[in-house]
């Protein structure tokens, strides 16, 4: 699937739109340089309109041009649902079926009515591989092609604002840096650490209009976000022996604000004692008449319409999302399609000739008729079969993971911290055909040492353990630290395969 300019068209309309703004950018192809049209910022009475959304684009494409214009939508943080996966290594392949079924097992609200894409995240492992799951409601998908319909424009793409941010920057990511890009839509900034030209972890908090208040809300933030990665990137250090990146001086913050935040670079730079600059979303692009001044929330339109040579199919080094576009399981096509096309096509012969075949028809029309009742009913009996196969093959698989659950629930009660010192909220377990187990925890705890001594007592050759999502809660004053953890289970006869080569 491609990210870049259809041979036939030589510009690109970028939009985002807010409760109530909405964002635009406008680019053209010229040559081998993209420059900018137009970008602007418009006041809307009421961003879930759609007729107000067409009503301030379709100016713009008449007068730049509505022929040779492609669309781009990024939706807003609050349109989607992003959820962080630990999963066990597997063929590429089978990625999208098992991040899907991860998915919709941890919510289910979503069975019906979904749109499920994703992007890798972390560190590279050979153990388990991190995943960010993105889910949006059908409903916003269909309701970004409505006015791009009413438009009559192609649409090429469907992004998520942090996403997007992300992808517009990865390529000016150095190899020996790790970047926390900041930027700001409105009242929400997103945090994207990136690394070796890949996104590692993406959150969105809202700020105060006021400086020092937004300061103190971003340090914080990044404060937060630098001590969890740096506990994991000394694990994966002692595991891995890979070179430590995680020193301040490979870190440095890349600001993207407007100008009501004008200043934030200095408050920054001293409380958190890193390297921080702005970084102008549009420098890139080759400047015209129409280009605007001063800074502006274009980053993510600017990674909506990035040129990108390809997206992989299954899985890449990129944060790009294309929810209009996404990577799906490989499906097999039903063979009662084909009948039911073939069942077609007789009765329309019979209806055909029906003029002077009057006499033989009637025969004709009730053996089409009982074909037909035999093809629903074997139908049915197909569809109960399937049903029943799919319990048979999850008993197969259960079967195949050699994992004795019940002893896994043992192990983890003899190990896990006192109820004194944790109060876990919530404990399932998931097997992965052929590749071991999962389990999910979510934790509070009244000090945020136990979440050392948790990870410390269940790493062993068949179990490793991922954290994430370490919040403080200041409301509870009885549990005020809450994380999740995703602990990834071996197979125990590959555990002892991998013991026995190293013995060898």
């Amino acid at each position: 699937m491609k990210l870049s300019w259809n041979q036939s068209t030589r510009q690109q309309l970028a939009v985002y739109w807010s409760t109530d703004t909405l964002y635009y950018l406008l680019v053209k192809r010229q040559a081998n340089k993209q420059v900018l049209l137009a970008a602007d910022q418009l006041a809307l009475e009421d961003g879930n309109a759609p007729d107000e959304i067409e009503n301030h684009l379709r100016p713009i494409l008449q007068q730049f041009g509505r022929k040779r214009t492609e669309l781009s939508v990024v939706l807003a943080r609050h349109s989607v649902e992003l959820l962080p996966l630990s999963l066990p290594m597997t063929n590429i392949d089978q990625l999208p079926e098992l991040v899907e079924l991860q998915v919709l097992q941890q919510l289910p609200e979503y069975a019906d009515d979904a749109v499920i894409d994703f992007v890798p995240t972390g560190e590279p492992s050979t153990d388990a591989q991190q995943i960010l799951a993105v889910i949006a409601r059908t409903s916003h998908v269909d309701t970004v092609q409505h006015i791009a319909a009413r438009l009559k424009v192609p649409l090429a793409a469907i992004g998520v604002r942090p996403l997007a941010a992300a992808a517009s920057l990865l390529k000016s990511v150095p190899t020996n840096k790790r970047i926390i890009a900041i930027s700001q839509t409105g009242e929400e900034v997103d945090v994207n650490i990136l690394l070796h030209q890949r996104l590692v972890l993406t959150r969105t908090v809202r700020i105060a209009t006021d400086i020092e208040k937004a300061a103190r809300t971003l340090v914080s933030e990044v404060q937060r976000t630098l001590l969890l990665l740096n506990d994991a990137s000394h694990d994966d250090n002692r595991d891995n022996d890979n070179p430590d990146l995680s020193d301040e001086a490979s870190t440095e913050i890349w600001l993207n604000l407007d100008s009501s935040l004008s200043g934030l670079d200095q408050h920054l730079t001293e409380r958190l004692q890193l390297p921080v600059r702005y970084y102008d979303a549009l420098a890139q692009l080759k400047a015209s008449e129409h280009t605007p001044h001063g800074r502006g929330p274009y980053l993510p339109l600017l990674g909506a319409i990035a040129v990108t040579d390809e997206r992989a199919d299954a899985i890449s080094n990129t944060a790009s999302i294309d929810l209009l576009h996404p990577r799906r399981p490989t499906k097999q096509a039903s063979p009662w399609k084909r009948y039911a096309t073939y069942a077609a096509i007789v009765a329309s012969a019979l209806a055909f000739g029906g003029w002077y075949l009057r006499g033989e028809m009637r025969q004709l029309e009730l053996e089409a008729a009982g074909l037909q009742s035999q093809l629903k009913t074997t139908t049915t009996t197909v569809k109960k079969l399937q049903s029943k196969q799919l319990v048979v093959t999850s008993l197969e698989r259960w079967q195949q993971d050699d994992i004795n659950w019940l002893d896994e629930l043992q192990q983890f009660a003899a190990s896990a911290p006192s109820a004194g010192a944790a109060d876990f909220q919530r404990w399932n377990a998931a097997s992965v055909a052929g590749s071991g187990g999962i389990i999910s925890l979510d934790v509070r705890v009244k000090d945020p040492a136990v979440l050392g001594q948790l990870e410390d007592s269940v790493r062993d050759e068949r179990h490793s353990i991922h954290s994430q999502r370490v919040t403080e809660q200041e409301s509870n004053e009885a549990w005020p630290w809450k994380f999740e953890s995703t602990i990834v289970v071996k197979r125990a006869s590959s555990a002892q395969d991998g013991g026995e080569v190293a013995a060898r």
